[in-house]
């Protein structure tokens, strides 16, 4: 073999290992980025979960006060003018002193 043929042959070898390896760069390049954008999901989806979190206790605090404010305007309407007021989901029966009732469906 003459110089030529083994500069030929070198030449070979070199662009193919430089396509390997730049294979190999190139897929390690989009698995970090993947990583990464991983990480931001995580992170990003963390971050809303404890948003979530402290809404979902503030409703639980409206809601138990809403309770509360409820059970007042009852036994209020109970005490002072005698009237039972009774809500079973979305069907609200009231009874007045004199015997009449009402029920009233609420649609929410």
């Amino acid at each position: 073999m003459t110089l030529a043929e083994w500069l030929a042959v070198a030449n070979l070898l070199i662009i193919g290992g430089g396509v390997l390896g730049g294979w190999i760069v190139l897929r390690g390049a989009i698995a970090k980025s993947e990583s990464e954008v991983q990480t931001r999901v995580r992170e990003a989806l963390s971050a809303e979960n404890e948003l979530l979190r402290g809404r979902i206790q503030r409703l639980e605090t409206e809601n138990k006060q809403q309770g509360r404010v409820m059970q007042l305007i009852i036994t209020t309407l109970k005490r002072t003018h005698g009237i039972e007021l009774d809500i079973d989901e979305d069907i609200i029966t009231l009874r007045s002193p004199n015997g009449n009732v009402s029920r009233v469906s609420v649609d929410v």
